[in-house]
């Protein structure tokens, strides 16, 4: 059934959610980087600051243009092969996947959205400000 076993995990039937990677190399590619954290606290918060009332933001049409545009600079990063910034989006996640088929089925077609997508994480200039934010020193 597998050809591989490496990709296999377990999940906890205990009912508290975890989820147990045993290998440690696909485990090492799953680790959300602290950008990664950023990025869905960002998102978390602005869902629950708009829960209320209708607004664009934390509406389910904004969450997927935010994910699409974390995944369009992504792709741009690995395009552009910014070897700085790919750290941000787990150097180990970007190995895995472009060595995975669907790295070769993207990367052979032609998308004309990455024209428009801009290399590098996609919260980088908030990342002072979620470093503060912890400490209080903003209120809204």
């Amino acid at each position: 059934m597998y050809e591989n076993l490496r990709n296999v995990f377990e999940i906890d039937e205990s009912g508290d959610g975890n989820v147990d990677i045993v290998n440690v190399e696909l485990r090492r590619a799953l680790t959300l980087t602290a950008a990664d954290l950023r990025f869905i606290d960002f998102i978390l918060k602005e869902v629950e600051a708009n829960a209320k009332s209708p607004s664009w933001e934390g509406s389910d049409d904004w969450v997927r243009l935010q994910t699409r545009a974390y995944l369009l600079s992504l792709i741009a990063t690995v395009s552009a092969d910014l070897k700085d910034t790919l750290n941000d989006f787990n150097d180990a996640f970007v190995a895995e996947w472009k060595i995975s088929n669907n790295y070769r089925v993207w990367s052979s077609g032609n998308y004309p959205d990455l024209v428009s997508a801009v290399p590098g994480y996609i919260l980088p200039a908030l990342t002072f400000f979620f470093l503060i934010l912890p400490l209080g020193i903003f209120s809204f």
